[in-house]
C-alpha cells in the first residue's frame, strides 16, 4: 500500500512540476505499478479502452467539426453583433456564449475559439480586452459544469456509478448546480468586474487596428531592433545569408532587407543575396552586433534613431498563441520549419507577461506563447483559417461577413443534436453517442480524417487512459480504504456533510495546481469508498470530487483556459486571486449547499 502511495505522490508532484507532459508521467506510473505488481498487464491496459476514453476521443472530434465549419465562430460572431458596443451587455455575453459552447466543447477549445472575437468586440466597443478576458475562460470553466459532457470530471463520475451499479446521472443532472454557480457569476462580475478587473491592453478605436510601431513596442522587439549598413564594394563580397551564418555563428537574425536604390523592404529568406552597402534591419544584442563588426566592419545603429526607414513598412504583423493541441508545442522555431509551412517570420516571442531577449530561434514554444510573426499580407490573412496550431489574436479581420451557416456547419449542428438528444433521452452511452458522431461528422465531410486525428487531445486522452489503473492499484492495496479512514476520522462524526467537505476541499486545492482531470481520477476512489463507509449513496460524494476539481478560478496555472487568456490580457498571478477567490468562495458555498439536496445521501 504504501508502494503505491510514493507512486502516487511521485505522479502529483511530477504533474505539479510540469516539466514532464502529463501523459509520459502516466504511462511513467503505468509501468511502474506493473513492475511492482500493484496491478496486472490486464488491468493496465484497461484504461485505454474506457468509456470515458472513448467519449473524450469522440467529443473532441466532435468539437474539431464544429470550429472548422464555422458554427463556433457563428457564436462568437454573434457575441460581437450582440454587443451593441455595451460593455455590460457584452460581458454577459461573454459569459453565456462561452458557457454554453463549453456544453459540448471542450473549454480549451471554446477559449482558443473566441479570444480573437471577445478582443475585437472589446476594441468595438471601446474597452480594454483584459476587462473581459477573464470572464470569458470562467464561464467556460462554468459551461462544463452544466452538462453530462461537458467536463471530464463528469464523465469520470458517471463511469464511477456505472460501475456501482447505480442508475447513473442524465445529461442535464450537472445543471441543477452548475446554472446557480453561472448566475452567480455573471452577477459577481458584472458588479465588480468594472472596478476590480485590468485594463493593462489599451483599448484602441472601434475598426482600427494597432500601429507596426505600437506592436514592436509592445512586445519589445525596438530594444533590441537596429539597422545595420553592409560595408562598401571594395570591402564587401556579395554572399547569401546561408553562406554568411549570422544567426548560428553570430546570433544575429535578419528581419528585413531594404533593396538598392529604393525604399523597398523585403522578408529575407536563406538564399538571399546580400550587397555592397545594403541595408539590414536585425535583431540583435548590441554585443553580438559589436562581433559582427569587428569580423566584416559592418555599421550599426539602434532603430529608434533612425524611424524615418520603418523596417516593415507596407507589411503586415499578427500575434498568434499557441493552443495545447498545437504541433508547435516542444518545438523550437528551427525544429518546427516555421518559415517554411507559414511563410511568414517570428520576430518576438512573448511567455507570459515577459517578452524573451536575444536569440530565441532554438527555444522550445510551450503552450500558452504569443508570437509576433510579420509578412506579406496574403500569408497573414492564411494565418485566419489555421485552427489546430494557433490562435490569431492581433490580426484585425478579413472584414468577410457571416450571412449563415454553411451546408457542413449544417450537417455538423445537426450531428451534434442528435447525440444530446440521444444522451439526453437515454437512447445510447455518452461513449457510443460520441463515437458515433465522431464518425458522422468524418464520414459527411465535416472534417478530414487527419483534421480529426489532429482535433483530439491527446495528452488528455492518455492521462485519462494511464491514471485508471493508479486508481485500481489504490483500491487493491488497501489505499483509499486507508485514505477514507483517515477522512472519516478528521472530520470525526459530524455526519456525511463533513466527509462531503472535505472531499471537495481537497479536490478544490488539488484542481488549483493540477489537471481537473487528474485530480477527478486520483480523488474518485476515494470519494466511493467514503460514501460506501459512512453507509450513503455514492452520488453527492463524487458529485463533490466533481464540482471541486472543476473550481479552478484562482490561479493562471490551475487550467488551460486561464493560461490561454494570461498573455493576450497581459495578466499577471495576482489578477486570478483577486477576482477569483471571492467567486471560487461563493459557488463552494453553493455547492455544499446544493448537492445534498439535489443528490441526496439516503441510499
Amino acid at each position: 500500500m504504501f508502494t503505491v502511495f510514493a507512486v502516487l505522490l511521485a505522479v502529483v508532484l511530477l504533474l505539479l512540476w510540469g516539466r514532464i507532459p502529463m501523459e509520459v508521467v502516466g504511462l511513467l506510473s503505468l509501468v511502474v505499478l506493473t513492475q511492482i505488481g500493484a496491478v496486472t498487464s490486464g488491468e493496465a491496459t484497461e484504461g485505454f479502452g474506457n468509456s470515458i476514453v472513448i467519449a473524450m476521443g469522440g467529443l473532441f472530434v466532435l468539437g474539431g467539426a464544429l470550429i472548422k465549419t464555422g458554427v463556433a465562430q457563428l457564436a462568437g460572431d454573434m457575441m460581437e453583433r450582440g454587443s451593441g458596443g455595451r460593455p455590460r451587455r457584452l460581458l454577459l455575453l461573454v459569459i453565456l456564449v462561452s458557457a454554453t459552447l463549453s456544453t459540448v466543447l471542450s473549454s480549451t477549445g471554446t477559449v482558443a475559439l473566441l479570444i480573437p472575437a471577445v478582443v475585437s468586440a472589446a476594441h468595438a466597443a471601446g474597452r480594454s480586452p483584459s476587462k473581459y478576458l477573464i470572464p470569458l475562460a470562467y464561464g467556460s470553466l462554468i459551461g462544463g459544469m452544466l452538462t453530462l459532457v461537458g467536463g471530464t470530471p463528469n464523465l469520470i463520475a458517471q463511469d464511477a456509478l456505472t460501475e456501482l451499479g447505480r442508475p447513473g446521472l442524465g445529461f442535464f443532472s450537472f445543471s441543477w448546480i452548475g446554472l446557480p454557480i453561472l448566475l452567480i457569476a455573471i452577477t459577481y462580475l458584472a458588479i465588480v468586474g468594472e472596478r476590480w478587473l485590468p485594463d493593462r491592453v489599451k483599448p484602441s478605436q472601434p475598426g482600427a487596428s494597432p500601429t507596426v510601431d505600437e506592436l514592436l513596442h509592445e512586445y519589445g522587439v525596438l530594444d533590441d531592433l537596429y539597422k545595420v549598413t553592409l560595408p562598401p564594394e571594395a570591402r564587401w563580397n556579395p554572399a547569401s545569408l546561408n553562406e554568411l551564418r549570422l544567426r548560428s555563428d553570430y546570433h544575429v537574425d535578419v528581419v528585413a532587407i531594404r533593396a538598392l536604390g529604393s525604399g523597398i523592404v523585403s522578408i529575407p529568406s536563406a538564399d538571399s543575396l546580400l550587397r555592397p552597402s545594403q541595408v539590414l534591419f536585425v535583431k540583435a544584442t548590441e554585443e553580438n552586433l559589436r562581433h559582427l563588426a569587428d569580423k566584416f566592419g559592418v555599421v550599426y545603429r539602434p532603430y529608434r534613431t533612425d524611424v524615418t526607414s520603418p523596417p516593415l513598412a507596407g507589411r503586415g504583423l499578427a500575434e498568434l498563441l499557441l493552443i495545447p493541441r498545437s504541433r508547435l508545442n516542444g518545438k523550437s522555431l528551427a525544429e518546427s520549419r516555421f518559415f517554411r509551412r507559414f511563410g511568414v517570420k517570428v520576430i518576438q516571442v512573448r511567455r507570459g507577461d515577459q517578452n524573451l531577449h536575444g536569440d530565441f530561434a532554438d527555444v522550445r514554444l510551450r503552450f500558452g506563447d504569443a508570437l509576433l510573426v510579420e509578412g506579406p499580407l496574403p500569408k497573414l490573412a492564411d494565418l485566419q483559417r489555421e485552427k489546430f496550431d494557433f490562435v490569431v489574436v492581433g490580426a484585425p479581420r478579413s472584414g468577410e461577413s457571416t450571412n449563415g451557416l454553411t451546408t457542413s456547419g449544417k450537417t455538423a449542428l445537426v450531428v451534434c443534436a442528435f447525440m444530446l438528444i440521444s444522451i439526453t433521452l437515454g437512447w445510447l452511452t455518452p461513449a457510443i453517442a460520441a463515437l458515433l458522431a465522431s464518425i458522422a461528422v468524418v464520414q459527411t465531410r465535416c472534417l478530414t480524417l487527419e483534421e480529426a486525428y489532429g482535433s483530439i487531445q491527446w495528452g488528455s486522452l492518455f492521462l485519462v487512459a494511464t491514471m485508471l489503473p493508479l486508481g485500481t492499484a489504490l483500491t487493491k492495496s488497501g489505499g483509499v480504504d486507508f485514505l477514507a479512514g483517515g477522512l472519516l476520522q478528521v472530520v470525526g462524526d459530524r455526519g456525511p456533510l463533513a466527509a462531503l467537505a472535505g472531499l471537495y476541499l481537497i479536490a478544490t486545492l488539488l484542481g488549483q495546481v493540477m489537471s481537473n482531470t487528474a485530480t477527478a481520477l486520483i480523488l474518485t476512489p476515494l470519494a466511493v469508498d467514503t460514501a460506501r463507509i459512512l453507509e450513503v449513496a455514492p452520488e453527492p460524494m463524487l458529485m463533490g470530487v466533481a464540482f471541486g476539481a472543476a473550481m479552478a478560478f484562482l490561479t493562471p496555472v490551475a487550467s488551460p483556459v486561464n493560461t490561454l487568456v494570461v498573455a493576450p490580457g497581459e495578466y499577471r498571478f495576482f489578477d486570478f486571486v483577486r477576482i477569483g477567490f471571492p467567486l471560487h468562495l461563493m459557488a463552494s458555498v453553493l455547492c455544499l449547499w446544493l448537492i445534498p439536496l439535489v443528490f441526496p445521501f439516503a441510499l
